[in-house]
């Protein structure tokens, strides 16, 4: 799995913390998933269109799109690849609730998707 991250630097530091954070989550996440199951995703997942809010408070807002549309699903018994179709379900919108933890790290503490989001879709 290739990922891309269009996500430019805001020039402000917290901020671009809660991107650079965000991004080894999912990869982290996905990495996890991917070893305990014999079903792997194969392609280019981009990531896109990130608004980030960031609190005195010590927590944040991400609301930010995911394009499926070239990532297809992979039997690794078969090596075969299931390459669908790019549909409106190919696009993906997350928000993130996040909070600074002792270690200066941005942890994720609620994530919510919805599949389909017009917000994403070109």
């Amino acid at each position: 799995m290739t990922y891309t991250f269009d996500w430019a630097n805001t020039g402000d530091p917290a901020k671009d913390a809660v991107l650079a954070d965000t991004e080894q989550r999912i990869k982290a996440v996905d990495m996890a998933i991917a070893e305990q199951n014999p079903l792997h995703t194969t392609g280019v997942t981009r990531f896109y269109d990130a608004d980030v809010t960031v609190d005195k408070d010590g927590t944040a807002a991400l609301v930010y799109c995911e394009d499926q549309g070239k990532a297809y699903n992979k039997f690794l018994e078969t090596g075969q690849v299931d390459v669908t179709p790019v549909s409106k379900d190919s696009y993906v919108v997350y928000a993130a609730a996040l909070r600074k933890n002792e270690n200066g790290v941005w942890v994720t503490e609620r994530l919510s998707s919805q599949r389909g989001s017009a917000r994403c879709r070109p």
